[in-house]
């Protein structure tokens, strides 16, 4: 069973993010060990688990209906992540156990993921990076007329800006920037999108223990411009529906036939990726 398992397992990513990995394993498994190093740095502080949600819709333009609703739950430092009500995937990210669970709902498969290996295949993919996608020119906030801060970390191809809200306690606000950091992360093998910049922005807002309320991601190309809005809204609580839907998870965990995160991803959803990403 062990064997098959591992099988399973192997070859996890796509060709895109492999090449070039053995050469440089051991130098980025140093370089992956001291982000996770850092991570949990961050975890330790963490006083309390709070038990909240978030609900994020997903717009391409802001007049038109979202392309994407998801709605992530935060209950006892594990993140659950829903696609699109009761039919889309959903994303368990539990740090405590360094693992990220994939569950596809339609096809009734799992799979699973460490944080080390998505640290390692991080590490590698930015040494191959072009400076320019992973690098920021700007990293600061903005107070608008209205009274609002507004977060901003941009390049030349890439722009991020969000309007910041105040969390009921500080805590929410170190939680939501470690889903965020991970969703980015696991994001950017999926899409694929670069998420230096996203963790920069993260990194920027939960300075200020705060929590976006709304997310602008701008991408420039040539002379093409292209815009994600994401437009948050926090509740500090759970209810019984959102627990109920903590529990069928477990069910699934335990029902689902376990495949390579290769298989699990052999239908891509590029564009779900993508928007995701901007949450």
């Amino acid at each position: 069973m062990s064997n098959q398992r591992t099988s399973k397992r192997s070859h996890l990513w796509p060709r895109h993010v492999t090449v070039g990995l053995i050469s440089g394993f051991l130098a980025l498994h140093v370089g992956a060990q001291a982000a996770l190093s850092q991570d949990s740095s961050k975890r330790s502080q963490l006083k309390t688990a709070n038990a909240f949600r978030v609900d994020a819709d997903i717009y391409s333009d802001v007049k038109k209906q979202p392309i994407k609703h998801t709605l992530t739950l935060f209950s006892e430092s594990v993140y659950y992540d829903f696609e699109d009500g009761d039919s889309g995937r959903v994303t368990v990210i539990d740090v405590g156990r360094n693992r990220i669970v994939l569950l596809d709902r339609e096809r009734k498969v799992k799979s699973f993921v460490s944080t080390e290996e998505i640290q390692l295949t991080i590490a590698n993919a930015r040494v191959q990076a072009d400076a320019k996608l992973s690098a920021a020119t700007l990293k600061d906030f903005q107070n608008l007329p209205s009274g609002e801060t507004v977060a901003v970390v941009s390049n030349d191809s890439i722009e991020y800006r969000s309007t910041l809200a105040s969390p009921t306690t500080p805590d929410m606000s170190a939680q939501y920037a470690e889903f965020a950091n991970w969703s980015a992360r696991l994001n950017s093998i999926y899409a694929p999108m670069p998420p230096y910049l996203r963790l920069d922005l993260n990194e920027l807002i939960a300075s200020r223990k705060m929590m976006p309320k709304e997310i602008t991601r701008i991408t420039r190309k040539g002379l093409r411009q292209n815009q994600l809005i994401s437009r948050l809204r926090v509740i500090d609580r759970l209810s019984e529906d959102d627990r109920s839907k903590i529990a069928r998870v477990g069910a699934m965990m335990a029902e689902f036939r376990e495949v390579s995160v290769g298989e699990y991803w052999h239908q891509p959803a590029v564009v779900s990726a993508s928007a995701t990403e901007a949450k």
